[in-house]
């Protein structure tokens, strides 16, 4: 049997496991993420992700356009 990692922390993992919710996994699927494991899942649901899209983007140019 083929063995899958997590693509974040490369613990072991179902392969294609992301059950997440869809905001979560659409980011996942996004950052290139195909097998993450139930830990990472969690750790990632905590995140504020609007916060994370501000900061890389950079709260001045994410509002300009409006």
């Amino acid at each position: 049997m083929e063995k899958h990692y997590c693509d974040i922390c490369g613990g072991e993992t179902p392969a294609g496991y992301v059950k997440a919710t869809s905001e979560t996994a659409q980011i996942f699927s996004g950052a290139g993420f195909q097998d993450v494991c139930c830990r990472c899942l969690g750790r990632a649901k905590s995140i504020s992700w609007r916060e994370v899209v501000q900061s890389a983007i950079g709260k001045d140019d994410f509002f300009s356009d409006m």
